[in-house]
């Protein structure tokens, strides 16, 4: 197959959006610690992320109820806004930017998160998706959900990120 610009452009996303994936999982020892899972669809420009956890009892915020901690479900919305926030800007940053782009990764974090915590935490399996609200070119807003594996909406986020 012969490459063209648009296949080399592909490439080149795929493998920031790749590296950026494997920071958030690879490098964050609370992400580990939590036993989060970096779930991806598609390649490159296509590529969407959402992130599963599934129940352990050490995650407990509410004995009483075997719930999930208010903290853990507050995490994985962050995570998931963040790491959402800097691939969405990946995908639109025209390659020959790339390099500035990842020279930006070491500053890029959140600025301001709401949660809404809709209902307990039940399930055995929880998962957080995100989507952009408004990008501009130092911020992000995104919008987070949290759900469990039968669909219950257990929360909601809206976070702004700085992109460096």
């Amino acid at each position: 197959m012969q490459k063209t610009p648009q296949n080399q452009q592909n490439i080149t996303h795929n493998v920031m959006i790749e590296h950026v994936i494997s920071l958030f999982r690879d490098t964050m020892p609370f992400n580990q610690l939590l036993g989060l899972e970096f779930v991806t669809q598609g390649v490159g420009l296509e590529t969407e992320i959402a992130l599963h956890l599934n129940w352990q009892p050490s995650l407990t915020g509410n004995p009483m109820q075997k719930i999930l901690h208010g903290g853990v479900t507050a995490t994985m919305l962050d995570t998931i806004g963040g790491l959402v926030s800097i691939v969405e800007t990946i995908k639109q940053t025209p390659k020959d930017e790339l390099v500035n782009l990842q020279s930006r990764l070491s500053t890029m974090g959140t600025v301001d998160m709401r949660v809404d915590y809709l209902r307990p935490g039940r399930g055995e399996q929880f998962i957080a998706t995100a989507c952009i609200i408004r990008k501009g070119s130092r911020l992000v807003v995104c919008r987070m959900e949290l759900h469990n594996e039968k669909g219950d909406h257990i929360a909601f986020g809206t976070g702004t990120y700085m992109l460096g």
